[in-house]
């Protein structure tokens, strides 16, 4: 569950010693209109309910080494929160926007800077069933996700580990802009 202490303002800072690892992922981030109910969803199906997206940042934490996180169980993993640490979301754009409407959401690039360099590039090719799949994905899975709900839909890129003095910058183009944060 995401709670307000999980969240870091756009633009904001983080203080990098507060974290045992800090792994950045790109994502598109998707606020419901409405609830999706049921186990039978689709990546067009699902598309109905949602309101907006937006630019995110997903800092990954686990408290197990980074590189072999996966390797510890299901129970381990759960218990590290599923090696979510904190989000910060980018501006919203209404989905009903003739803008967003054009996005190709199976293949919108993105790429992330770090103090001004290119350091990831990627595309929403990189999440499985992109964007709306992955939506699907979690609603059928769940069962139900209420209306109001935003969703980190999986990364667009390969991870960058932040260390102190970065500022991390998550490009999703014009439409859906840049989202960012500070690790001080």
């Amino acid at each position: 569950t995401l709670v307000s202490s999980m969240r870091v303002p756009n633009g904001g800072v983080l203080r990098r010693d507060t974290l045992h690892t800090a792994l950045v992922e790109a994502e598109v981030a998707v606020r419901l209109g409405a609830p999706l109910v049921g186990r039978e969803h689709t990546a067009e199906s699902v598309r109905a309910a949602v309101a907006a997206l937006a630019p995110a940042i997903e800092v990954v934490e686990t408290r197990y080494d980074a590189a072999t996180w996966t390797k510890q169980g299901a129970a381990a993993i759960v218990a590290d929160n599923v090696a979510f640490g904190r989000v910060v979301l980018g501006a919203e754009v209404p989905f009903g926007d003739e803008r967003c409407a054009a996005l190709d959401l199976l293949a919108l690039p993105t790429r992330v800077t770090v103090n001004g360099e290119q350091q990831r590039e990627g595309s929403a090719k990189a999440v499985d069933g992109g964007v709306l799949g992955a939506l699907a994905g979690l609603a059928n899975a769940r069962g139900r996700l209420d209306a109001g709900v935003v969703v980190i839909t999986g990364t667009t890129t390969k991870v960058y580990p932040a260390v102190a003095g970065d500022h991390v910058v998550a490009h999703f183009g014009d439409v859906l802009g840049d989202v960012s944060v500070r690790f001080a």
